[in-house]
């Protein structure tokens, strides 16, 4: 790199940090505490926070009509950032509270700061007044915005975040790695200071999301109440649809077996790329006969390797095609490397095989929790040979008891009821005597401290995986995720990119 490419670097990395803390320090926490005041003075007026709300172009669903004061519903906003339709992980908590009397649902997607900034500030800024109105905002993943705000001690922040139990490092885990940005950076700007509540799929894994979340000094946020999303993996009549589902888009899968091939993406979430050492057409000499593979490639990854040629009627990459909850209930076995979503397979008991051909420049790039041989419920190969001995012998190769120890190690609070465990401490929130979640005037009052002070709840350094940003419209979803109505723009999304369930039922979302 020239003297002059790296003074460019430097600068436009010191005007990007710089622009960060304008957002994050002072401009919208100025937008927050100015909308608090705004709704506080209508309040005391007379006039209902549903009208601010109005006034602001928000859009409501839920049981109820407003969030003003007592008796009046709490309003559950659901903040997907970035993003654009309904994402799976908000969806059994969604469906779960929409015909509950006590509570009043609002989706909101935002758009990426990287690709649309001004966009991105107009989505927050017009998102204000349903923030300030918030007993309750649910998230799936790292958002700054949130975390930077003020917010009433009244609004808690529910995180379910997009991954079961701690396989490669995240957050804070990262910082002595080449992944991860340095320390300094990573406490810049708060991550999750503003959480209340943390859901994970099981007592082993609380200390590795303590870490990564900088919380070992707020024991009880983090806590094992199961991953929501995964109870559909528990519905018999979800199961039986993703199977039919995966037959329409791919008609070559009746009468065969198929296997999933969910990798991880390799380097940075902004320049993602898929691993290319699955060699397809050695697998469909050799297993074409019995097996197809599926191909569902990381959202991170935007340039995909091609099929080859002579594959294309054994592998298909279904990345656009079909949602990987679907996917998974549908797969007869399973390959990945270092994804996650190695513990929601286990949950069904069937073949795992970890095709690890670069484990060693990954750990060094990444790291994981636990040794990665000893974790693995599955053999761990190196070749595409290899790959294809186990699935042809899969029941000689295959321990299932292996698998079982896995899940109750890792996945034993996702057990099918988990929305309802994190139902019922909402409902413990409203309950508890000496609270009051719904907004009026006198818990209006804004926290104490200088004009651009961080947030109120928790420590003011807090950290977690910086996330990969994609563009997206601001959309706000009806009471039952029926329909998205833009903010920016007219059209309904489909029924495929929507994560709700009932898209399986040929409802559209």
């Amino acid at each position: 790199m020239s003297a002059g490419s790296s003074i460019f670097t430097k600068a436009k990395k010191w005007a990007g940090d710089r622009l960060k803390d304008l957002i994050y320090s002072y401009y919208l926490p100025r937008q927050y505490r100015k909308c608090v005041k705004r709704l506080a003075g209508e309040s005391a007026g007379g006039a209902g926070v549903g009208e601010g709300a109005a006034e602001a172009g928000v859009a409501t669903g839920g049981a109820g009509a407003g969030a003003g004061g007592s008796g009046e519903p709490a309003k559950v906003l659901f903040v997907f950032d970035p993003g654009s339709s309904m994402p799976p992980e908000f969806t059994c908590l969604w469906e779960a509270l929409a015909d509950n009397l006590r509570f009043q649902l609002q989706f909101a997607a935002i758009s990426t700061p990287k690709r649309h900034f001004i966009r991105y500030m107009h989505d927050y800024r017009d998102l204000m007044p349903s923030i300030a109105q918030a007993s309750f905002i649910v998230l799936r993943e790292v958002t700054v915005a949130i975390s930077c705000l003020p917010l009433r001690p009244e609004t808690k922040v529910i995180q379910l975040w997009h991954g079961c139990g701690a396989f490669k490092k995240f957050g804070m885990s990262t910082a002595s790695k080449i992944f991860g940005s340095n320390r300094a950076q990573l406490l810049r700007h708060p991550q999750h200071a503003n959480t209340s509540l943390v859901t994970v799929s099981s007592p082993e894994v609380v200390w590795a999301y303590e870490e990564a979340m900088c919380m070992e000094e707020r024991p009880g946020v983090v806590r094992p109440l199961g991953v929501s999303r995964t109870d559909v993996f528990f519905d018999q009549d979800f199961l039986r649809a993703a199977r039919e589902q995966v037959l329409q888009v791919v008609p070559d899968a009746r009468g065969k077996k198929i296997v999933l091939y969910a990798p991880t993406f390799r380097g940075r979430t902004n320049t993602a790329k898929a691993p290319d050492q699955l060699d397809l057409s050695l697998l469909a000499r050799e297993l074409g006969d019995e097996w197809v593979l599926l191909v569902k490639q990381h959202p991170h990854v935007k340039a995909r390797p091609p099929i080859p040629e002579d594959a294309r009627e054994f592998a298909f990459d279904v990345t656009d095609e079909l949602p990987t909850d679907v996917l998974l209930a549908a797969a007869d076995a399973c390959i990945t490397d270092y994804s996650s979503l190695v513990f929601e397979y286990a949950l069904f008991e069937r073949p795992l095989l970890f095709f690890a051909y670069d484990l060693a420049d990954y750990d060094d790039w990444r790291g994981f929790y636990y040794d990665y041989d000893a974790m693995t419920p599955g053999p761990v190969v190196t070749t595409t040979q290899e790959v294809a001995d186990f699935l042809a012998n899969v029941v000689a190769h295959f321990d299932p008891a292996e698998v079982r120890a896995f899940k109750e190690r890792f996945m034993s609070a996702c057990d099918g009821h988990a929305t309802e465990r994190i139902v019922e401490y909402m409902e413990e929130q409203l309950s508890a005597p000496e609270k009051d979640l719904r907004f009026h005037s006198s818990v209006a009052s804004l926290p104490a401290g200088v004009e651009n002070s961080g947030p109120s709840q928790g420590p003011n350094k807090q950290s977690c995986e910086l996330a990969d940003r994609r563009g997206s419209e601001q959309r706000f979803c009806s009471p039952h995720a029926q329909a998205l109505a833009p903010l920016h723009m007219g059209a309904k999304p489909s029924a495929k990119s929507c994560g709700c369930r009932q898209a399986l039922k040929g409802v559209v979302c």
